[in-house]
């Protein structure tokens, strides 16, 4: 009888250890995948996750922010790779920015909106529509066009790429 209660023990043990390790394992992946899934943008396996936030409600209005943090030779490597073809290159435009920031604020709050490099000069960026995957031109950001959006910045002056994702 008390074996049979080891046994039980140690197997909920390992479920448990299992199942933190997977879950674990699974998240970081899971937002390492997500650049790729969305931009075609595939992140090294020794990419960290800086930081990582989503909300979304009932109805699926809602954001998700995660920044990566990747060594200087890895990020060397990714702009050489010409995955960022369809890119722009920083500083964003003013009349671009400024909006932007307003309206990524007001979806999330000021803090989110303060960790994007929207006053970045070295790299990339680009804003496509969630839906069609469609690059957005426009520089009227409350569009409906801008209601369900990725945006995606580069910063090669800290090694970070930006991945920001909010339907509406």
């Amino acid at each position: 009888m008390r074996n049979k209660k080891l046994i039980i023990f140690g197997l909920i043990v390992v479920l448990i250890l299992a199942a933190l390790f997977y879950g674990s394992f699974y998240k970081k992946n899971k937002e390492v995948e997500w650049l790729y899934d969305r931009l075609g943008v595939q992140l090294p396996k020794e990419t960290r996750i800086w930081f990582s936030d989503e909300s979304y409600g009932a109805l699926g209005d809602g954001y998700r922010l995660y920044i990566y943090q990747i060594s200087s030779e890895e990020m060397k490597e990714l702009t050489k790779r010409g995955t960022l073809n369809n890119w722009s290159k920083l500083p964003l435009p003013t009349e671009l920015s400024e909006p932007l920031f307003e309206k990524i604020k007001d979806i999330t709050n000021e803090e989110i909106a303060n960790l994007l490099p929207f006053k970045g000069t070295q790299g990339y960026y680009t804003i496509r529509n969630n839906r069609t995957n469609s690059l957005i031109m426009s520089r009227d950001v409350y569009d409906f066009s801008y209601n369900n959006v990725i945006i995606s910045m580069i910063n090669l002056e800290n090694n970070r790429i930006y991945f920001l994702s909010y339907d509406m």
